[in-house]
C-alpha cells in the first residue's frame, strides 16, 4: 500500500507532517501567522478547530474573508489579540519573512495558551548538494531584498530557541530537523534565476559571476531541495 505522501515533493511532505503535529496538540483554536492562501486554515477548520489567520497581503486577506474564513490584515510583530487568545500559534514558512523576528516570536508566545509551533526550511550542509542549495538560497534572497522584499536567511533552531529562552511562561522547547534528499533539476534553478533577472532588470557582473559559480558547482555535485525545521515552544499552563 502506498504511503499518503508517496509522489509528493519534500515541501508538501513537510507541510503535511507539520499539520499532523499541530493536530496532535488537540487545539480547539489556532492562529496561523502569515496564513497566505489559507490552506492551513481550511485544513484545520475541516478538523473542527476554530481558526484565525493574519497576513500582510491585503488581497489574500480579502479573498479569505470572501470565503468566510476568519482572517485579518496584521503584522506578526503586532498581533491584535489579547493574551492567551489561542491554544496554538503557528508559523508555516513564515519566520524568514519577518522584519522583526524577536518581536514576532514574543507576540506569538503572548497570544498562545499552550504552544507556538514553527515550520521553516533547513539545509544539511554536511551534504554537498545541500551546500549548493543553501548558496543559491542565499544568493536568491539577496536579489529579493534588492527588490524590496523581506527575505532573510533561514533561522536555525538554536537562533529561534535563543530568542525565547528565559522568557516567562516558557515550559520547554523541542525541535527536529527533517530531510528528504531529493534532487532539484538545474533547469528549474536556472528558470528561477531568470525570473529574478527579469524582475530586477538584469544582473550586474558580480551577481552573474556568483550565479555562474553556484550553477557550476550544481553541475559538479548536484543541488537538492531544502529540508525542514520543526520547532515547538511549549508554555506553562
Amino acid at each position: 500500500m502506498l504511503s499518503p505522501t508517496a509522489g509528493l515533493l519534500p515541501n508538501a511532505v513537510y507541510r503535511r507532517e507539520f499539520f499532523d503535529s499541530v493536530m496532535a496538540e488537540g487545539p480547539a483554536s489556532i492562529l496561523d501567522v502569515g496564513c497566505g492562501d489559507g490552506a492551513f486554515l481550511k485544513a484545520a477548520s475541516a478538523r473542527g478547530c476554530r481558526v484565525h489567520g493574519v497576513d500582510t497581503d491585503e488581497a489574500r486577506i480579502t479573498k479569505l474573508q470572501s470565503e468566510d474564513l476568519s482572517a485579518k490584515l496584521a503584522r506578526a510583530e503586532e498581533l491584535p489579540f489579547e493574551n492567551a487568545s489561542f491554544d496554538v500559534v503557528t508559523f508555516s514558512y513564515t519566520t524568514h519573512h519577518l522584519a522583526e523576528l524577536p518581536r514576532a516570536l514574543a507576540e506569538a508566545v503572548r497570544v498562545a495558551r499552550r504552544a507556538v509551533l514553527i515550520l521553516d526550511g533547513w539545509y544539511d550542509t554536511a551534504v554537498p548538494s545541500q551546500r549548493v542549495a543553501e548558496a543559491f538560497d542565499l544568493w536568491s534572497k539577496a536579489i529579493d531584498r534588492r527588490l524590496g522584499m523581506v527575505h532573510n536567511p533561514l533561522p536555525s533552531a538554536a537562533e529561534l530557541v535563543a530568542l525565547v529562552s528565559g522568557r516567562p511562561g516558557i515550559a520547554a522547547t523541542n525541535y527536529a530537523y527533517r530531510l528528504i534528499l531529493a534532487p532539484w533539476p538545474i533547469s528549474e534553478v536556472r528558470n528561477a534565476a531568470e525570473e529574478q533577472s527579469v524582475a530586477l532588470g538584469g544582473f550586474d557582473a558580480e551577481t552573474e559571476a556568483a550565479l555562474a559559480r553556484i550553477l557550476d558547482e550544481a553541475a559538479r555535485v548536484g543541488i537538492s531541495r531544502d529540508g525542514a525545521l520543526m520547532l515547538r515552544i511549549g508554555k506553562t499552563l
